[in-house]
């Protein structure tokens, strides 16, 4: 285990690595700034929960873009907190709702200072089916795989399949740069 205070700290998180990793919103802001929070590299981290007080749009930018893949309430319980960890896990993005429309607006507008949710994109053009346009929807509102399929009518493991293509389509690695990238064309 190892307190984010400091950019070294992420270091034992790294040779650690662990499945899951849970770091505390206000750790990846000041004081922590300057040259120490543009080395904070969360990406070998495992999957990346955050969780924090409150969310604001900027935080949620930066923690996007060092591999967050889910935002939780300070006040989750221990069953929503066991529940994000398995969905991240399989491969989800555990989101609380209350963080939901700031992880929508940072995506859809990247802040003044440039934090933008990574992923370098495909090069070209790319097109999504129908059926992957409605599954990136559902995944921006923070649906899981299950979720997604009875609202859609269609088995779970077909959503995780339309998932894998439309991040391959993408050119990205995590669901939430997906959503990143579908805002950015206007998909969402």
């Amino acid at each position: 285990m190892a307190e984010i205070g400091t950019a070294d700290a992420v270091e034992p998180l790294h040779r650690a690595r662990p499945d899951v990793t849970l770091v505390e919103l206000s750790r990846l802001r000041p004081p922590l700034g300057g040259a120490a929070r543009s080395r904070l590299d969360l990406n070998g981290a495992g999957r990346v929960i955050a969780y924090a007080e409150r969310f604001d749009d900027d935080s949620i930018a930066f923690a996007l873009n060092r591999g967050a893949c889910g935002f939780l309430p300070r006040t989750a319980t221990p069953r929503d907190l066991v529940r994000a960890v398995h969905a991240a896990v399989a491969g989800e993005a555990p989101a609380d709702p209350t963080a939901i429309g700031a992880v929508l607006r940072t995506v859809a507008h990247p802040t003044a200072s440039g934090a933008r949710p990574g992923g370098s994109g495909p090069t070209g053009e790319f097109r999504l089916t129908p059926r992957e346009e409605e599954v990136i929807r559902l995944v921006a509102f923070g649906l899981t795989d299950g979720e997604a399929g009875l609202r859609l009518s269609i088995a779970e493991s077909t959503v995780r399949y339309h998932v894998r293509n439309i991040l391959r389509k993408l050119g990205v690695t995590r669901r939430a740069h997906a959503v990143y990238q579908a805002t950015r064309s206007g998909l969402i």
